[in-house]
């Protein structure tokens, strides 16, 4: 009978423990998280079953932005973006396949003279021409005449019925630079663009005053570092062309 009474309480006890043993859906476990890794014995290396949701990425590099040169600012349209020049006629003949036309040879101070094509047959004897000084436009783009590249213009004062050649003080040279006070000289080089019209824009105002002088806006023309005017012997108050 003892016997039985103390397997019945050993029973009942072994019973208590095993549910307390049992974890009941809510209750807390004391046991400590730990990441789980599995060993991959192929490779000998070890995985990791750890959350890298929240790693950070590398982040690619920006690319430099292109730098945008900002354009340069147009000069203003005047008499500074022409390059006009004291030159010497070296030789003159008429053109063999236009009678209206010259073809000069003129020192502008470069190594080589320039051929330039003129319509001024009708207006200017050829003797008068030759080895005459004169004032010539050297940043026009070349064009051909009648077969033949002209690389320059001679300028003139004139009037519907007249045409004068204008002329240097006694002391300027071939290749003596042309200025204006009051506009920075500043030639478009080689040659303006054709496009821009920047000529018959700055023509509109290149003119022979009242003293006969060649002018721009009524300021006189001057030679680089000499003294003097550029002048007509008869014509005032006309266009320059």
């Amino acid at each position: 009978m003892t016997y039985i009474v103390v397997a019945v309480v050993f029973a009942s006890v072994l019973k208590t423990s095993l549910l307390n043993s049992i974890p009941v859906p809510g209750d807390k476990l004391d046991v400590e998280e730990h990441p789980v890794k599995l060993s991959t014995e192929d490779s000998g290396k070890v995985v990791s079953t750890e959350n890298t949701s929240n790693e950070s990425k590398p982040v690619k590099a920006a690319k430099p932005k292109k730098q945008v040169t900002p354009a340069a600012e147009e000069p203003p349209i005047d008499v500074g973006r022409l390059d006009i020049r004291v030159g010497k006629v070296l030789h003159a003949q008429v053109h063999p396949d236009a009678d209206q036309l010259y073809i000069e040879q003129i020192d502008v101070g470069e190594e080589i003279s320039r051929t330039v094509v003129s319509g001024l047959v009708r207006h200017i004897p050829l003797a008068e021409l030759d080895q005459r000084m004169v004032l010539v436009l050297c940043n026009l783009k070349p064009q051909k005449m009648r077969g033949i590249v002209s690389e320059a213009m001679v300028l003139c004062a004139s009037t519907p019925e007249t045409v004068e050649l204008l002329t240097p003080p006694p002391e300027a040279k071939a290749g003596d630079n042309i200025t204006v006070p009051g506009y920075p000289r500043n030639p478009d080089l080689p040659f303006m663009n054709p496009k821009k019209k920047i000529f018959e824009k700055v023509a509109e105002d290149l003119k022979v005053n009242s003293k006969k002088q060649a002018s721009y806006k009524d300021v006189p023309w001057e030679i680089e570092g000499k003294s003097g005017y550029i002048t007509v012997q008869a014509l005032s108050g006309c266009h320059i062309r």
